[in-house]
């Protein structure tokens, strides 16, 4: 199985680049590092297709310390550069927001302006952001009548992101995949479900995870 990467960077007062295997903080034009923040929710759902596209959909819920400084943009890494921009969508709290391009800071991923919606120091609020990506399924290396496909979510930099996160990953396999054909590797589920598509549904939770630590999850299922 091949690893693919996520990477998340709020900017403001600094660029966080969250890697599958490495976690860096970067200060660019002298940027100080006095920017302070919590994820209260890190809720992700990938909706995986045999054709080796997915779906990915986030809602991250950001509190900017009264320290802090607001948050006016966010960059959210992508799998590869095969990533979909036109698919990209995003809201704030409800409002929808339309600066949506390709990000000057981390390749491959996309930035997203919060405009008049950015999180002040003090206040909370709700990222949904949505993209489809390209080529992100492998063969698997136990089996070859099956693909593969491993995930870490986004996680920050410890000098940055305080106290704990409600980390929920769920993965929706393609439809037609039976139980009896489901495969998960690394660590097992904590639920399983089916979604409004009658499509499998693994999901991890995690109420108090770090911010901080690499969490990953992999999943096989028939190449049929």
């Amino acid at each position: 199985m091949v690893n693919w990467s996520s990477t998340m960077k709020i900017r403001n007062a600094v660029v966080v680049l969250m890697l599958l295997g490495t976690a860096v903080a970067l200060f660019p034009n002298g940027a100080s590092a006095d920017y302070d923040f919590s994820v209260r929710k890190n809720h992700v759902d990938v909706y995986i297709e045999r054709s080796g596209t997915i779906g990915i959909y986030y809602e991250l819920t950001f509190f900017c310390s009264p320290s802090g400084k607001a948050i006016d943009i966010v960059d959210i890494g992508v799998p590869n550069k095969h990533y979909i921009l036109s698919s990209a969508t995003a809201d704030l709290d409800g409002v929808k927001l339309k600066k949506i391009r390709r990000s000057e800071y981390v390749h491959p991923g996309i930035e997203i302006h919060l405009g008049g919606k950015k999180i002040t120091p003090g206040t909370s609020g709700t990222l949904h952001f949505y993209v489809e990506c390209k080529r992100v399924l492998y063969q698997d290396t136990e089996d070859k009548t099956y693909t593969s496909f491993r995930f870490s979510p986004t996680w920050f930099s410890p000098k940055f992101a305080r106290g704990k996160t409600d980390l929920q990953v769920s993965f929706h396999f393609p439809a037609g995949v039976t139980p009896d054909e489901t495969k998960w590797h690394q660590k097992e589920f904590d639920a399983h479900s089916l979604d409004d598509e009658k499509r499998i549904v693994f999901t991890w939770v995690n109420a108090s995870a770090s911010p901080s630590t690499q969490n990953t999850y992999g999943i096989s299922f028939p190449k049929k």
